[in-house]
């Protein structure tokens, strides 16, 4: 046995991708068709995919039976394996994008609640460093009817107006 034919061979073997490797990338694909069947048909039509694969999505879409429908994304995953997954996942990860700014500006406003009513005057000389045009004066009554609503066990209504002010001042 020649020992170059030995190292040629092993080297070759480890420039193909494995059959796990294979299944990987074809579940991969089959996740992406997944997010494709939440879009609408005006969505499909706005990334670059052909209109077999169009098609297939708007048929799976139609599908109730559990194995009609397993197959058909199969299907999907199948002729995403011939076109380029490139302008779709961007298309797919800038429509998340989107949808994440709300919230997460959502949730901003919210700590700052959070924390002008649990940690006090800190916070408050933050924020006001923060958000300099904060009508300074406002906001401590909000925080004084919304700390004495919680303590009264009254409803939260204090608690919200202190959140519609502050949102209002961070969308500024």
């Amino acid at each position: 046995m020649n020992t170059d034919d030995y190292d040629d061979a092993d080297f070759a073997s480890e420039r193909a991708p494995s059959k796990s490797q294979l299944k990987r990338d074809m579940t991969a694909l089959q996740d992406i068709g997944e997010q494709l069947l939440k879009l609408s048909r005006k969505q499909l039509t706005a990334i670059p995919v052909p209109e077999e694969l169009i098609a297939a999505i708007e048929l799976a879409k139609s599908l109730h039976q559990r194995e009609a429908l397993r197959r058909q994304r199969q299907y999907i995953g199948r002729l995403m394996r011939d076109i380029d997954v490139i302008p779709i996942t961007s298309y797919l990860n800038e429509r998340h994008s989107q949808h994440k700014k709300p919230v997460d500006a959502f949730h901003h406003i919210e700590h700052w609640r959070d924390r002008l009513l649990t940690e006090g005057a800190t916070a408050l000389t933050e924020f006001i460093n923060t958000y300099p045009s904060t009508d300074t004066q406002q906001l401590n009554q909000l925080i004084r009817n919304a700390l004495r609503e919680q303590q009264q066990g009254k409803p939260l209504g204090s608690t919200k107006l202190l959140f519609k002010f502050l949102q209002t001042l961070i969308k500024e």
